[in-house]
């Protein structure tokens, strides 16, 4: 991925291309990870599309930067998926020390950030701003501004779930400026629908639909199934808010058909879809709250 990304940022479309399609048929023939494959599938596709809008690649410290922040994250992703937090905080704690005693500043930014959502997870939260904040005060240093929009999405997530609602909204909002700067569609997008969900919460529906869309407008095209669902069921609540019963109807409708294929999602879609069509409000709304 390194080396595909260095001849992405010196404009060699074509060579970039052959080396991640070479990655992915490597990584299938070696049974790898679903995110991995994911990840090196949307580099791609991301690749293509920006080339031929001729819009320059990011530069080479961003696609570095994406690379290690994947490598550093899947590290713990089992104790994460088995929510071993003290686990995972241990690692990372270890990996950070490790990391600054080499003077690799960027990893010591991603293993902190990460150590940051940790702490959040192990309801700690003023370690978990003490560490996203230095790994804000690393990123900026090496003046690397999708570090910087990764830990600020982080602080968002602190805050939302400290009620901060006004701290949680400048974080987001923070954060989707810099990804659209980057060119990180996907980020911005996962961003977007972290903001919409914030503006649901304190009723500001008209701005919260305005993110949920933008959300729904990337991850349409680009994400993931389950990705494609939060903005999606986002949108739902924003109409079911709204007292717009045929607007929630369809997307209902919308979202049966985005989730085909996950069936636990499916079975959800569905039974929201079957509550809407039979104008059955109540139990919608008690299904999302």
């Amino acid at each position: 991925m390194n080396v595909a990304m260095m001849h992405a940022a010196q404009g060699q479309k074509e060579t970039a291309l052959n080396i991640l399609n070479d990655a992915i048929a490597s990584l299938e023939a070696e049974h790898a990870g679903k995110t991995l494959l994911q990840k090196v599938g949307k580099l791609s596709l991301r690749l293509d599309r920006k080339m031929r809008e001729g819009t320059p690649w990011k530069d080479w410290q961003d696609a570095r930067f994406e690379n290690q922040s994947l490598v550093i994250r899947m590290r713990f992703e089992n104790e994460r998926k088995n929510k071993r937090w003290k686990d995972a905080a241990a690692g990372y704690e270890y990996l950070a020390g490790a990391y600054t005693e080499s003077g690799q500043q960027m990893e010591v930014g991603l293993a902190v950030n990460e150590l940051g959502g940790v702490y959040r997870h192990l309801n700690e939260p003023v370690r978990s701003e003490s560490a996203i904040r230095k790994a804000l005060t690393i990123f900026e240093e090496i003046a690397l501004p999708l570090g910087l929009a990764r830990s600020w999405h982080k602080l968002g997530d602190l805050f939302a779930g400290q009620h901060r609602c006004p701290e949680a909204e400048d974080a987001y909002n923070k954060s989707i400026k810099l990804k659209q700067n980057c060119l990180d569609d996907e980020g911005e997008a996962i961003s977007q629908d972290a903001l919409a969900e914030l503006l649901i919460k304190v009723g500001r529906l008209p701005e919260a639909e305005l993110a949920a869309n933008r959300a729904w407008e990337v991850m349409s095209e680009i994400g993931t199934v389950r990705q494609k669902w939060y903005p999606l069921v986002g949108l739902f609540r924003i109409k079911v808010e709204q007292g717009d019963l045929t607007g929630a109807q369809g997307i209902a409708a919308r979202l049966a058909e985005a989730v085909r294929g996950n069936r636990e999602l499916e079975a959800q879609a569905g039974e929201l879809r079957a509550m809407a069509e039979a104008d059955n409000w109540d139990g919608v709304k008690a299904h999302l709250a």
